[in-house]
């Protein structure tokens, strides 16, 4: 593994659930904790004993187990509404192109409805 990469890996005899560790160091607090430590150079870096010293609070397994079943959840609902709102965003594109579009009219794209035709000559 290169020398710019850390690898976290839970312990057995941790008592810690890795899914909840990942969120917990997901949240915008944990990631601005660790951009303030890095080193300022070209590619910003951060040593394992810096990393080591960051606080995470370790709640019962039980609590950890809840935790990450709720985030589970609302990922999957979140993803659901995602795509729910790209398939009626598609779904209504493709109403518009079938009422306006893509049928031919008997009335000039010029005149509206209810508007008397422009007389030929």
């Amino acid at each position: 593994m290169s020398s710019n990469v850390i690898r976290l890996r839970c312990r057995e005899d941790a008592q810690v659930l890795p899914g909840y560790l990942l969120a917990v160091l997901s949240r915008p607090e944990a990631i601005d904790w660790v951009r303030d430590r890095a080193a300022a150079t070209a590619a910003p870096f951060i040593t394992k004993a810096v990393l080591e010293s960051q606080k995470v609070l370790l709640p019962p397994f039980d609590v950890q187990q809840e935790i990450v079943e709720s985030l589970v959840l609302l990922r999957e609902r979140s993803t659901a509404h995602r795509e729910l709102a790209v398939a009626i965003t598609r779904t209504r594109a493709l109403l518009v192109e079938q009422l306006t579009g893509s049928r031919i009219s008997a009335v000039p794209p010029t005149t509206r409805p209810g508007q008397p035709s422009p007389q030929r000559s």
